[in-house]
C-alpha cells in the first residue's frame, strides 16, 4: 500500500474534524490523520523535541483564539517548520481571504464541501494529490 500520507488537520470544529478523519480514512490510499481544536496545540506539538511533523497541514481559517492565518504566519516563520506545506481548507470564498493565504505562502486554498460526497471527492483528490509528491520522481528516460 505505500508510505501513509501524514496529515496534520487544524480546526476548531470538532464535528469537521470527525468528518476529515472519517473521509480520509475511507479512502483507498494510506492517510495517517493527526488533528488539533486549535493553532495554538498545533504549534505547542509541531515544536515538541522529536515531533514526527506532518507531510501537509489542512488548516481551517476562521477560528477563534488564534485564526488560521495567523497559524500560517507563525508555520511559516519558523525555519524547523516552514518546509511543511499547509493548505487552507475554509468556508470562506472571499478574494481577500484567498490572496492572503497566497501571500503567506500556503500551498492551496480549498473552498470546504457542503456535501459529503463531494467532501469524499475533494479529499481523495487532496491525498492522491500529495501522496505523489512523496514519491522519488526518476529521471526522465531519454
Amino acid at each position: 500500500m505505500g508510505v501513509p500520507l501524514r496529515l496534520l488537520a487544524i480546526d476548531d470544529n470538532p464535528v469537521d474534524l470527525e468528518l476529515t478523519e472519517l473521509v480520509f480514512q475511507q479512502l483507498h490510499v494510506p492517510v495517517q490523520v493527526s488533528t488539533f481544536e486549535s493553532g495554538e496545540d498545533a504549534l505547542l506539538a509541531l515544536r515538541a523535541p522529536h515531533a514526527a511533523l506532518p507531510d501537509v497541514i489542512l488548516l481551517d481559517l476562521n477560528m477563534p483564539r488564534m485564526p488560521g492565518l495567523e497559524v500560517l504566519r507563525t508555520l511559516k516563520a519558523d525555519p524547523a517548520l516552514r518546509h511543511i506545506p499547509v493548505v487552507i481548507l475554509s468556508t470562506s470564498r472571499h478574494p481577500t481571504d484567498v490572496e492572503q493565504a497566497y501571500a503567506l505562502q500556503a500551498s492551496g486554498y480549498l473552498q470546504k464541501q457542503v456535501s459529503f460526497p463531494d467532501f469524499e471527492q475533494q479529499a481523495s483528490a487532496f491525498a492522491t494529490y500529495w501522496l505523489a509528491q512523496l514519491q522519488p520522481h526518476s529521471p526522465p528516460s531519454w
